[in-house]
């Protein structure tokens, strides 16, 4: 009887070893009990109240035999019965769940790491007399230990996306309070900056272990093919490092342009309110008028006194000899007191300003936030439509300079080498439209973008 091959048999049993969220959540409240307690066991009514715990269903008959069921399915792979007829878990089971916990709650510890990489460096000093010895050190612990190293560099990279998130939540939920919820944003980013730093610092101690792999005097070809393979381990970690720095460092600019651009709002506000009471509080008084003439042409020019509020400190201005020409004053002269009216128009010219500020800004920031979401995709993906893409943000949006402001930010991120994403993805722009039905009056390029492969 011919062996059925791995691929086969996953086929086959992928249901019963990858169970479903249902029969999962049974799973890990059984595996989180029976860590509060060595070989704990359960009798099957304890397993029925876990269930009831997470469903529940109007007919009795009917869930008593979907309890029925979902024991079943645990039985297959998941418990096993003892010989008091009580249900433990089985081996495969608790390494299951260990391996889903550890992978869900992966801690960045970059000292842990940096010993880690130490030990490999000592140990490889000893390993590096013989083939023989090599061997011995790359299967026992070089491939143990990159293992710890590939979930630190997953652990970085998730505590940035976690950050951007947050980042996005903080935007959308600090509407009214712009500055401050930038400097929480700052606060988040310099902090997984500051961890990205030092876990940097501590796999720098890696090149040691190509500089004495580079000057092991080996001449066998198994060497030369696992040194290839520890060089490229350390070249990904290198290139992995770089790119979380640059998508760190691409964040920043991004707030110090909304962080200025809020500061100037409120400048520009505080300017307004000012000018506007120094108006409506100011007065002025004609001096004197002498008449000028000058080609032939007669005028009279003023003296004039302006007096500011009595609470707005005053002002001077030295005198620099500076001659000015061709100043007319006509226009300041016959200007009449600001009314009541006029004084409202303002305020709500000023408001209306404001309002159109707060939505430019909110557009940036939604735009920068389906950006984001656009590269998250394509390295799931491999590769996307980005016509398709633009038509969905107008469809959840209900807003095409939000499109259009992501548009720009694609365009001028993947196709200038300056930036980091020019160097991950690839554009692609077809002569031919892509024209959604929902949006009829609105047409685009065919335009894919793809994941580069290294």
């Amino acid at each position: 009887m011919q062996e059925r091959t791995l691929l086969e048999l996953i086929k086959d049993k992928y249901s019963q070893i990858i169970p479903e969220q249902k029969i999962g959540v049974v799973l890990f409240k059984m595996y989180d009990l029976e860590k509060q307690k060595v070989e704990k066991t359960f009798s099957e009514k304890e397993i029925f109240d876990i269930i009831d715990s997470f469903s529940t269903t109007d007919s009795e008959r009917d869930y008593f035999i979907y309890k029925n069921q979902i024991v079943q399915d645990l039985s297959k792979f998941f418990i096993e019965k003892d010989k008091r007829r009580n249900y433990r878990l089985t081996d495969f089971a608790k390494e299951f769940c260990r391996l889903i916990e550890k992978e869900l709650n992966l801690k960045l510890n970059p000292s842990d790491i940096e010993k880690t990489i130490q030990d490999l460096i000592e140990l490889l000093r000893n390993r590096i007399a013989s083939v023989e010895d090599f061997n011995h050190w790359y299967e026992h612990s070089f491939e143990s230990d990159k293992i710890n190293v590939s979930n630190q560099i997953r652990a970085l990279e998730m505590q940035v996306k976690l950050t951007i998130e947050s980042m996005n939540e903080l935007i959308f939920s600090h509407k009214d309070d712009f500055t401050t919820m930038l400097d929480i944003c700052k606060e988040k980013l310099n902090n997984v900056k500051a961890q990205a730093d030092k876990l940097s610092n501590a796999l720098d101690l890696k090149e040691e272990i190509r500089e004495i792999l580079s000057a092991a005097n080996l001449e066998d070809r198994n060497f030369r093919d696992k040194k290839k393979l520890i060089n490229d381990f350390l070249h990904e970690i290198d290139t992995k490092l770089i790119s979380i720095s640059h998508q760190i460092d691409s964040i920043k600019p991004k707030l110090n342009r909304l962080f200025n651009d809020i500061n100037k709002r409120e400048y520009d506000r505080k300017l307004e309110n000012f000018l506007s009471y120094l108006f409506q509080n100011s007065s002025s008084e004609k001096l004197k008028n002498k008449k000028l003439k000058k080609e032939g042409e007669e005028r009279r020019e003023y003296e004039i006194n302006i007096h500011f509020p009595q609470n707005v400190p005053e002002k001077f201005i030295i005198d620099l000899n500076i001659k000015f020409e061709a100043i007319f004053y006509a226009n300041f002269l016959n200007q009449t007191s600001i009314s009541a009216k006029e004084n409202a128009d303002n305020e709500a010219e000023v408001h209306r300003q404001l309002v159109e500020k707060e939505r430019k800004t909110l557009q940036q920031l939604k735009a920068i936030r389906w950006f984001e979401k656009l590269k998250n995709q394509i390295d799931v993906e491999g590769n996307i439509s980005y016509s398709h893409f633009f038509y969905q943000i107008m469809q959840e949006e209900n807003d095409i300079e939000i499109a259009i402001k992501t548009t720009d930010e694609v365009l001028k991120s993947f196709t200038n080498e300056r930036y980091e994403e020019s160097q991950r993805y690839s554009l692609n722009i077809e002569k031919e439209f892509a024209e959604e039905v929902s949006q009829t009056n609105t047409i685009l390029w065919k335009m894919k973008i793809q994941k580069r492969v290294f």
